[in-house]
């Protein structure tokens, strides 16, 4: 009889696990599509790294052939190209001829999937979200099949894509900059749309902050679900592919001093005091000092332009000049525990319009330009362009 009991509750036991198992073939994940953000330097998954170096779109496989996709003639003006991977695949758009096209990270099944298209804002599973001047959102199919999602023929100013939603501001001439923004909102899912009001935002892979009214940081997931994490916030500097962001708050508020300390919130929502930006500005200033390049009566501006999170550090731009001109840019570590800040990892001339992190390496484009637009990174000004990258921790 126990020898009858025990077939018979193995029989059961298989007989669960079957109904379980799945059958080859047959989705084993959600229903949830993955969103995917561009990038202007850098995009890394487990295929491959796609980046800018030099004057050239490179790919690398993560069994390390390397594949040039795009490469540019020497230029005044640098490319406006947006750009992620998906799998093996690499979604990349064009500013100036206002074209999209995947390729393979091998450079082959290169694909134009579109034309007159405005703006790039990301992909959504198989589909690309692009919007089209004047018409509104549309989402582009892997054979380049357009399908409106939302939109009028107000003027977009910008859009953003997060967490299988998109965000979209329209241009408003009565749009009062003391005030946060009201952003509309479409589910991709749901094919509903609602509205946000928000001053700021930095996303990255897994989060997105943003400042509310009330200059609160707020932190959201992939999900929706949100979390006041600071208060008294001025900017929000960086965030990285995990949970972390950078902040910063006024010291002297309301007393004409820009002063501010930073701030590093981890995973645990505990909260690293960095360090002074003038701090940073007083170490740019005994490097330049000691360098003895440039006439310290020359110098009358240092600013700090872009940052991104490192494994170990946070990264700022530091560009040294005047009101006409800017020499040279650094790239200054802190340290996200202790908050010390270390000499330049690298120093260029004139401008960098923009900053990453990915895999040990940050990743820089720059550019000679003046002082007074150094705010555009696509103004057109500038006479000299590069893309570099340094090994850093």
């Amino acid at each position: 009889m126990k020898k009858l009991i025990s077939i018979l509750l193995t029989i059961v036991t298989l007989l669960s696990a079957l109904a379980v198992m799945p059958t080859a073939g047959a989705e084993t994940s959600s229903s949830e599509k993955t969103t995917y953000i561009p990038e202007r330097l850098v995009y890394s998954n487990k295929y491959g790294t796609t980046h800018f170096i030099g004057k050239s779109l490179v790919a690398k496989s993560a069994n390390g052939e390397k594949v040039t996709l795009l490469k540019y003639k020497k230029s005044d003006v640098s490319p406006k190209i947006k750009f992620y991977m998906r799998g093996k695949k690499v979604v990349y758009y064009d500013l100036d001829t206002e074209e999209l096209y995947s390729v393979g990270i091998d450079g082959k099944n290169n694909k134009k999937l579109g034309t007159k298209i405005y703006e790039l804002l990301g992909g959504y599973g198989e589909d690309v979200i692009v919007y089209i001047f004047g018409k509104g959102i549309y989402k582009i199919s892997p054979d380049g099949k357009r399908t409106k999602l939302f939109g009028s023929k107000k003027y977009f100013d910008y859009g953003y894509i997060f967490g299988g939603k998109v965000y979209v501001n329209y241009w408003s001439r009565n749009w009062d900059h003391s005030k946060p923004r009201k952003s509309t909102v479409y589910d991709l899912k749901t094919k509903k749309t609602s509205t946000v009001k928000m001053y700021d935002y930095v996303i990255g892979r897994n989060h997105m902050y943003y400042k509310n009214s009330k200059n609160f940081l707020v932190q959201m997931d992939k999900n929706g679900v949100k979390q006041a994490v600071g208060s008294n916030v001025e900017y929000i500097d960086a965030v990285n592919n995990g949970a972390t962001v950078v902040y910063s708050k006024l010291l002297n508020a309301g007393k004409n001093d820009d002063d501010r300390m930073f701030y590093r919130k981890t995973k645990g929502l505990k909260t690293v005091e960095l360090c002074k930006q003038s701090d940073i500005y007083e170490k740019v200033k005994s490097i330049v000092k000691n360098s003895k390049k440039y006439d310290m009566d020359t110098i009358s501006d240092y600013c700090i332009r872009h940052d991104t999170i490192g494994k170990n550090n946070v990264y700022f731009t530091v560009s040294v000049g005047n009101e006409e001109e800017t020499f040279e840019t650094m790239i200054i570590p802190v340290n996200l525990t202790t908050g010390k800040i270390g000499n330049a990892v690298t120093t260029v001339k004139g401008y960098i319009y923009n900053l990453a992190y990915d895999n040990g390496y940050v990743y820089y484009e720059s550019g000679a330009d003046v002082w007074d637009d150094c705010d555009d990174p696509w103004d057109g000004d500038s006479w000299v362009w590069d893309y570099g990258r340094i090994k850093a921790s």
